[in-house]
């Protein structure tokens, strides 16, 4: 029978609570669903070493797959992220469950583990001996974006796409050309505001861009989009707060920024987290949630006062 996989929706709207409905339930393995309210209703678990409150964060969801109990055949496995790391474990769960965990390129998950942990420049200056998987890493991206493809992909053929990259399955020439599809983004120079260590960067429809920027260059970049994207093709304002290693008091910020949020919106900061709409992020991001109708109120001036105050407080978390 083999596993089944799906994407959860996080817009507030009917549609999106029916949608969730149908993938989730006793049967169902979660992988990086972030979201309290949906995890809860993982009934096989959820794998989340990044975002887990109290965890250091020093793993990701591709490596805790390679030793996470298996489950049961037909089993479901959903996630909120369509990304390398999520992706990557759900390939990784139905590689082990055909006999093959042990073809699983070890080099290239941990490649994978450290950008998704770290973010590319960061991981990049970190761990040199791992850089060698990048094209991989690239035509894994490009499978799951779909760059160029004359072809839609289901969900499943795109675990399945990643697996064979994952073994050595997949050509060196097949790689070659997918990674050659990727779509590369070739940064612009961006406005920035500085005060001290911290940059504040306004980048409308540039988010993805934006952060990639900001933490190449500074120890602590605030990024605001008052027209982020999503997935989904709904636009809201979303912002984000980026560090390079050991510096910030990222924990105190994801407090102090959740109690203002919670404020703006006249409710306590548990039925935030009730009602998607609480900030939060792996150990080097925190960012505002996601989904129409989840969307900050904060301003980004608001963000980066807590921001710059968390920074200055000599604190590191």
């Amino acid at each position: 029978m083999g596993y089944s996989y799906g994407i959860l929706r996080l817009d507030a709207s009917p549609e999106a609570e029916r949608h969730n409905d149908s993938l989730l339930g006793p049967n169902t393995l979660g992988v990086e669903v972030v979201i309290k309210k949906l995890s809860d209703r993982c009934g096989l678990g959820n794998i989340d070493p990044q975002h887990n409150r109290g965890g250091e964060g020093y793993s990701s969801a591709i490596e805790m797959a390679l030793e996470y109990p298996l489950p049961p055949d037909g089993a479901r496995i959903v996630t909120i992220r369509p990304d390398r790391d999520a992706f990557g474990a759900m390939s990784i769960f139905n590689l082990r469950a055909q006999g093959k965990g042990d073809k699983i390129d070890r080099w290239l998950t941990a490649w994978i583990g450290a950008i998704d942990r770290d973010g590319f420049h960061n991981a990049h200056k970190m761990y040199p001996r791992l850089r060698g998987n990048r094209e991989a890493v690239d035509a894994m991206q490009a499978i799951i974006n779909g760059d160029n493809s004359s072809e839609r992909r289901t969900l499943e053929e795109k675990i399945n796409k990643i697996g064979q990259v994952l073994v050595g399955e997949m050509s060196r020439n097949q790689i070659t050309a997918l990674a050659a599809q990727r779509k590369r983004n070739n940064y612009k120079e961006f406005a920035v505001e500085t005060c001290g260590d911290v940059a504040f960067i306004e980048a409308p429809g540039e988010y993805g861009n934006a952060r990639n920027w900001g933490n190449a260059r500074y120890p602590v970049a605030v990024v605001f989009d008052p027209e982020y994207t999503d997935r989904n093709g709904d636009q809201y304002p979303r912002w984000s707060v980026v560090r390079q290693p050991n510096v910030f008091d990222r924990n105190g910020f994801e407090e102090a920024i959740n109690v203002l949020e919670a404020e703006k919106r006249g409710i306590s900061v548990p039925e935030l987290h009730n009602r998607m709409c609480a900030c939060g992020g792996n150990k080097n991001i925190v960012s505002s949630a996601q989904g129409k109708g989840h969307g900050s109120l904060l301003s980004g001036k608001e963000v980066f006062d807590i921001a710059y105050e968390c920074a200055v407080s000599g604190r590191v978390s």
